[in-house]
C-alpha cells in the first residue's frame, strides 16, 4: 500500500476518495464532480484585500489515497453536505462501507480553539466513538494540542500524523535487534523487508543518519568495535549495495578489511573512497590519505 495523502489544513472537504481543485487547474483526463455541498465559495484574499469567488471540481476516483491528515479541522467536522448530516457521518459511513480499510486517518486542532468552542470536543468524541468499532481496519487519532496557535498547529500536528502513518519505533530497531542473541543484520533486514511489504513500496535499510543510531554506518562501527569482522563487513557491503556512491561506505569496508589483515582489498576500497570524495570534503580526502599510507605501510612490512 503505497502512502500518499491528504492533507488539508483549515478546510475540511471529505469526500470518500475526492479531493480539491480548481477550475483553472482540471485535467481533461480525469471525471470531476462539483463540490457536493455548493459549487461557488468565497474566498477572501488578505494580500488581495478583496473577495474571491471561483469553481471547486472534485476529481472522482478508487483509492486515490492512503491517509487524510486533516488540521484545524475538529470543528468542520460538524458541518455537512446537507442540514442533515456531517462530516462525521460521512467519515463513519466510509469506514462502515469499507473505503477506509488499511487507511489512515488524523485529525487534529489547537486546544485553545477547543476551549474557546467546546464544539470541537464535542466534534472529535463523536468521530472517535464512530470509529471505534473499525480500529481493527482503520488507523486513526483524533487529537487536540496544546501551546499552539491556529496555523503553528499545522507543525506538531503534520509531525504527528507521520509518526501514525510510520510509528517511529518501528523505524528505530537497531539498538533492540544488537541487545538481543543471534545475528543483529538479519533481524534489520528481515524488519525492514517487513515494512516493505506492508506499505507496499520498497523502504531501504537506512545507511547513514548523523547521530543517529538506526543506520548501517553506526551498526558497522558497534560491530568495528567489538572486532565482530564478519558481521561488520556484511553491514558495510550492504551499505554499498544499497547506495554505491558513498564514499564512506567503502572508507569503513576498508578498516574491516585492514582489520582482518586483507590489506590489498582495503586499499582498493580506500581508493574508491578517496575517488569518489568531493573537493567539498577536503578534511575527508586528507584522512583518508592517511589512512592510506598506513595501510601501504602495513603491506610493505609484510
Amino acid at each position: 500500500m503505497f502512502i500518499r495523502a491528504f492533507l488539508l489544513t483549515v478546510l475540511l472537504m471529505f469526500s470518500f476518495e475526492l479531493y480539491a481543485t480548481t477550475q483553472q487547474t482540471k485535467d481533461e483526463n480525469v471525471t470531476y464532480a462539483p463540490l457536493p455541498f455548493g459549487k461557488r465559495i468565497n474566498y477572501y484574499s488578505s494580500y488581495l484585500n478583496q473577495d474571491e469567488v471561483f469553481d471547486i471540481y472534485l476529481p472522482k476516483g478508487p483509492n486515490l489515497f492512503s491517509a487524510y491528515v486533516l488540521i484545524a479541522a475538529t470543528d468542520i467536522l460538524g458541518l455537512g453536505y446537507t442540514e442533515q448530516t456531517t462530516f462525521v457521518d460521512e467519515i463513519a459511513l466510509a469506514a462502515a462501507n469499507g473505503s477506509l480499510n488499511d487507511k489512515f486517518l488524523y485529525v487534529a486542532s489547537a486546544e485553545f480553539e477547543a476551549r474557546r468552542e467546546p464544539k470541537h470536543y464535542e466534534n472529535a468524541r463523536k468521530l472517535v466513538q464512530g470509529l471505534a468499532a473499525y480500529k481493527d481496519r482503520l488507523t486513526f487519532k483524533v487529537e487536540h494540542i496544546d501551546n499552539f496557535g491556529h496555523y503553528p498547529v499545522a507543525i506538531p500536528a503534520f509531525t504527528n500524523a507521520l509518526n501514525l502513518i510510520f510509528p517511529r519505533n518501528q523505524f528505530q530497531k537497531f539498538q533492540e535487534f544488537d541487545h538481543t542473541s543471534g545475528l543483529v543484520l538479519p533481524k534489520v533486514v528481515e524488519h525492514y523487508k517487513t515494512l516493505s511489504e506492508s506499505y507496499g513500496v520498497t523502504i531501504n535499510v537506512p545507511t547513514d543518519i548523523t547521530r543517529n543510531p538506526n543506520s548501517l554506518r553506526s551498526l558497522g562501527y558497534k560491530l568495528f568495535k567489538r572486532q565482530e569482522y564478519a558481521q561488520a563487513r556484511e553491514v558495510f557491503n550492504l551499505w554499498i549495495s544499497v547506495s554505491d556512491k558513498h564514499p564512506n561506505a567503502y572508507f569503513w569496508l576498508s578498516r574491516v578489511l585492514a582489520a582482518e589483515g586483507k590489506l590489498t582489498k582495503a586499499i582498493i576500497n580506500l581508493q574508491k573512497a578517496i575517488k569518489l570524495s568531493s573537493n567539498d570534503t577536503p578534511n575527508n580526502i586528507d584522512y583518508f590519505q592517511t589512512v592510506m599510507e598506513q595501510y601501504k605501510e602495513q603491506l610493505d612490512g609484510e
